[in-house]
């Protein structure tokens, strides 16, 4: 539903931070939940990296719609808006 782009790790390259599920489809369509959160670092020649929930930090299993960044005590704080739900907060692990 949303991505966000920054250079999550610092080196140079702008990276891809993606979130969103939808549980609010049809009532004969299951809800479309498989997607947790998932950075992808650049390596440059348009090659990118999956960063696992470990490495990054993010999980972000509920029904999220929209994603910000956060200069936060030199790293970054990513704010996640969850439809009818509260407010997610992960601190970037860069």
């Amino acid at each position: 539903n949303d991505l966000l782009i920054t250079d999550h790790n610092k080196d140079g390259l702008l990276d891809l931070t993606l979130i969103g599920n939808d549980f609010n489809t049809e009532y004969e369509t299951p809800r479309l939940d498989a997607g947790n959160g998932l950075i992808l670092i650049n390596q440059g020649e348009k090659v990118f990296k999956p960063l696992s929930v470990l490495e990054s930090g993010l999980f972000v299993p509920k029904d999220s719609k929209q994603i910000k960044t956060l200069k936060y005590q030199n790293s970054e704080l990513y704010i996640v808006a969850n439809n009818n739900d509260k407010l997610s907060f992960f601190k970037s692990k860069g």
